[in-house]
């Protein structure tokens, strides 16, 4: 990638697979500035995830970065994150289909899809988040599938905010 094209594309999944392969100490070193970043993605895409412990996980990683708690409270935050992933996924259980029920009917953009598909967009949307809300923690200047694999959630505008690479 070259610094015309950062400036012009609007696929920040290939943006940030090509500043990691080209840049990989700089990507690296782009950990804080890249947990705000998929935390702004993370807000941008809240509305999908109306459960409070999503909402308090994106929150929880701002304060993280913050200093406003510490390791063991983003973690206990990232559990209870991880549960509202995992109460989508297996719905198999009557209760937890009911509760996802709910929750698409509760969002309007998912009115018009059938139920795998609604339920797909939450599942993505709930995993984006949780990987998102510790990242600079969890992932280390890494770049998981969690968030690449899930490019609609991806915004390169943001991406330029945060991080302004030399090609």
């Amino acid at each position: 990638m070259t610094n015309e094209e950062w400036e012009l594309s609007q696929n920040a999944a290939e943006m940030l697979l090509a500043l990691k392969s080209q840049q990989s100490q700089f990507f690296k070193n782009q950990a804080i500035s890249l947990h705000y970043y998929f935390l702004e993605c993370s807000n941008k895409i809240a509305y999908l995830t109306p459960q409070k412990d999503l909402r308090n996980a994106i929150q929880a990683g701002y304060d993280w970065l913050n200093g406003i708690i510490t390791d063991g409270e983003l973690k206990r935050y990232e559990w209870y994150a991880e549960a509202e992933v995992f109460m989508i996924e297996f719905d198999d259980d009557p209760e937890n289909k009911a509760d996802v029920e709910k929750l698409i009917k509760s969002i309007a953009e998912l009115q018009e899809l059938n139920y795998a598909q609604a339920k797909n967009i939450l599942h993505r949307a709930a995993y984006f988040i949780d990987a998102a809300m510790g990242y600079a923690f969890f992932w280390k200047g890494r770049l998981p599938k969690l968030l690449i694999n899930r490019p609609e959630f991806l915004d390169a505008d943001l991406l330029r905010k945060h991080i302004k690479p030399s090609f």
